[in-house]
C-alpha cells in the first residue's frame, strides 16, 4: 500500500490542493486505509481551503484513484530487461552521414596478420602487458594455447585480487570450457578472429546465467540472472573466454561495492574510481588484457583516467545494454577498457550493432581505424585552461599533420539541470530495492537522489527529454566542424547528447611517489570512433604507456 510519503507525492505532483492541504491530508490520513470523505474535509479545514459538498466528493474520488493506480503500477510484473516504451535515439536529430559502402566490407582482423613481436611466455609482465596482436600471434603459431593464458589470467586475478579488490566473482569453470573450445576449433582450422581464445572481464552489471550478477549491491549478493547479456553473447561468439565478474560501485556508483574498495594498481591508497572499478583496474593491473564496462555519466572516462589505462564509451546507440543493469535507459552506454588502443577497436567491432532486443541500438558501420590518417585531422579544442596532457597530445597529433582548431559549444546554462533524466530512470529502476531497505547504506551512494526523486514531476523530466534535443543537434554541428575534440570538459555534455570519448593512457607522468602514464580524452561526432581510435593509436606509437606496468606486491 502507499505511504504518507507517497500520498503527499502524488497529491503534490497531481496539483490536487495547495502545500498545507496536501501535508494535512498526509499526516491525518493512516496508512492502509481507504480515503474518506471526512479525512479529505479536515485537511481541507486545516488548509483554510473551503469546498462544496460536490468538490469535496470528486476530490475524495480523485485522491481514490491516484492511489488505487499508483499501488496497481508498482506492483504489476516488470522484466529487470523491460525496456522504456519511449525510445531515446540522440542521432535522430543530427545530420545524416555520408555512408562509404566500400568501407561496411572491411573487417577489422587485429591479432591475426601482425608484425609485432611475440613476447616471452617466461616473462609474465611481458604477456600480461601484451596486446590483442601479440597475444593472438603467440596463440596462432604455437608459443602458448588458450588454456595456458587463461590460467595465467586466473592466476594473475587471484594473486592480486586481495590488493585490488576488482573481482566479484571468478569464472573459472565456465573459462576453462571456453578455453578448451577455443583451441579445439583453432586446430580445426575454425578461427572466429582477433578475440579467439583471449581472456576477458566482465563489469558485474552484465548478466552471465549460473553466476551471481549483483550490480555490486549487498541485497543482490547471491542473485543469479537467467539471461545472457548480448555483450557476452558476442563476446563469446568472437571466440573471447570469460575469466571474471569485475567489481562494481553499488548500483553503478562510485568503487565502493559490498563491503570492499576496488584500488587503483598505481597508487594503492585510492580507490580505482567508479563505476567500472574492476574492469578500469584488472586491465591496468595487466589481470586480463580486455574488460568491457558501461558508463551513464563517466563510469568509463573516469576509472580509465584514475587508473591510466584505455577505456571507450561508445556512441549511444552502437551497443547493445539488453542483460546489464539500467541505471538511466537514456543515457547507459556499454564499451571496452584495454591497454592498446587498437584493441578498443577490435572488442568493439566484437559488440556493436543491433539485436532486436535493446531498441536504441542501429547497424552504423565501423571500419577499421588501422589506415586512418592522422594528418589533416582537425583537432578542437574548446577554451579554457589546457592540462599537462592535453597540451602533450595536441603537440604529438601537430606532429604527425593534424592542425589544431577552436571549438565552442553554444552555452547551454541548464545543462547541469538536464541530468533530471538520471534522477527520474535511476529511481523507477531501482524503486523496488528502494522501497524494500531500511538502511540508506544498501543503497550506496544513492539514497539521496533516490530520496529526492520521489518529488520530480512527470512534466519536469519530460520537458529536460525535450531540452535535450536542441542541445544534441548543437552539439553535433560543432563537433563536425572538427575530428577530434581534446579534453574532459565536455562530460556532462557528451553523455546526455551520447556523443563517444576515448581516454588514451600515454607518455609518462611526473608523479614522483606514484609514476604512473598521462592520460587523454577525445570525443568526436556521433559514430566516429574511427577516428578517436586512430588519434590514439598515434599518441601510444609517438609516446607509450610508461611505466609499461604498475609495480604490484601480493
Amino acid at each position: 500500500m502507499a505511504s504518507r510519503r507517497d500520498v503527499l507525492a502524488i497529491l503534490s505532483a497531481g496539483g490536487l490542493g495547495s502545500t498545507t492541504f496536501c501535508r494535512a491530508f498526509a499526516a491525518s490520513w493512516e496508512e492502509g486505509t481507504p480515503v474518506t470523505r471526512q479525512a479529505v474535509e479536515q485537511a481541507l479545514w486545516i488548509a483554510n481551503a473551503p469546498r462544496s459538498q460536490q468538490q469535496v466528493d470528486h476530490l475524495t474520488e480523485k485522491i481514490t484513484q491516484l492511489l488505487e493506480g499508483e499501488n496497481k503500477l508498482r506492483i504489476w510484473p516488470l522484466e529487470e530487461t523491460t525496456p522504456m516504451a519511449a525510445v531515446f535515439s540522440p542521432h535522430f536529430f543530427a545530420d545524416p552521414p555520408k555512408i562509404d559502402r566500400q568501407k561496411q566490407k572491411e573487417t577489422i582482423r587485429c591479432g591475426i596478420e601482425s608484425s609485432e613481436q611475440i613476447p616471452d611466455w617466461e616473462d609474465e609482465s611481458a604477456v600480461a602487458s601484451a596486446s590483442l596482436a601479440q597475444l593472438g600471434k603467440g596463440l596462432r603459431g604455437g608459443r602458448w594455447s588458450s588454456q595456458q593464458l587463461t590460467r595465467r589470467c586466473l592466476d594473475r586475478l587471484a594473486k592480486y585480487d586481495p590488493l585490488l579488490r576488482c573481482v566479484v566473482t571468478s569464472t573459472e569453470r565456465l573459462a576453462m570450457e571456453q578455453a578448451a573450445r577455443a583451441d579445439e576449433e583453432l586446430q580445426r582450422g575454425i578461427d572466429r578472429g582477433p578475440l579467439h581464445g583471449i581472456p576477458w572481464g566482465a563489469k558485474d552489471i552484465l548478466s552471465v546465467p549460473g553466476y551471481p550478477t549483483t550490480w555490486g549491491a549487498a541485497s543482490y549478493r547471491q542473485t543469479v540472472r537467467s539471461e545472457t547479456a548480448t555483450v557476452v553473447e558476442r563476446m563469446e561468439e568472437a571466440g573471447a573466454v570469460l575469466v571474471a565478474k569485475l567489481s562494481t560501485g553499488t548500483l553503478a556508483w562510485g568503487d565502493q561495492w559490498h563491503e570492499a574498495l576496488t584500488r587503483n594498481p598505481w597508487n594503492l591508497e585510492e580507490g580505482s574510481s567508479g563505476s567500472s572499478a574492476g574492469s578500469a583496474a584488472a586491465v591496468a593491473a595487466g589481470l586480463v588484457p580486455v574488460a568491457l564496462g558501461s558508463e551513464t555519466l563517466g563510469s568509463i572516462v573516469s576509472p580509465a583516467m584514475r587508473c591510466a589505462t584505455t577505456g571507450l564509451r561508445p556512441t549511444f546507440g552502437r551497443v547493445s545494454r539488453y542483460g546489464a543493469m539500467t541505471l538511466g535507459w537514456t543515457l547507459d552506454k556499454i564499451g571496452p577498457f584495454a591497454r592498446h588502443v587498437e584493441d578498443c577497436a577490435v572488442v568493439l567491432a566484437a559488440i556493436a550493432g543491433a539485436d532486436g532486443r535493446d531498441p536504441t541500438v542501429v547497424d552504423r558501420p565501423f571500419a577499421s581505424p588501422v589506415h586512418l590518417p592522422v594528418q589533416g585531422m582537425k583537432i578542437g579544442v574548446d577554451g579554457g585552461k589546457l592540462s599537462e596532457s592535453e597540451l602533450s597530445a595536441i603537440e604529438i597529433l601537430e606532429r604527425a599533420g593534424a592542425e589544431r582548431v577552436p571549438l565552442e559549444f553554444p552555452p547551454c546554462e541548464v545543462l547541469e539541470e538536464l541530468l533530471v533524466a538520471l534522477d527520474s530512470e535511476s529511481a523507477s529502476m531501482h524503486d523496488s530495492l528502494y522501497r524494500s531497505v531500511e538502511e540508506d547504506k544498501l543503497l550506496g551512494k544513492w539514497g539521496p537522489t533516490f530520496h529526492g526523486a520521489q518529488w520530480i514531476k512527470a512534466v519536469h523530466y519530460i520537458r529536460s527529454l525535450r531540452a535535450r534535443v536542441p542541445v544534441i543537434q548543437q552539439t553535433e554541428k560543432a563537433m563536425r566542424e572538427v575530428d577530434v575534440l581534446i579534453g574532459l570538459s565536455s562530460l556532462v555534455r557528451t553523455n546526455l547528447t551520447g556523443h563517444p570519448s576515448l581516454v588514451v593512457a600515454f607518455g609518462g607522468g611526473e608523479q614522483a611517489q606514484h609514476p604512473q602514464p598521462k592520460t587523454v580524452v577525445l570525443s568526436a561526432r556521433f559514430f566516429a570512433e574511427d577516428r578517436l581510435i586512430a588519434a590514439g593509436m598515434q599518441l601510444q606509437q609517438a609516446a607509450p604507456p610508461t611505466p609499461n606496468l604498475p609495480s604490484l606486491a601480493p
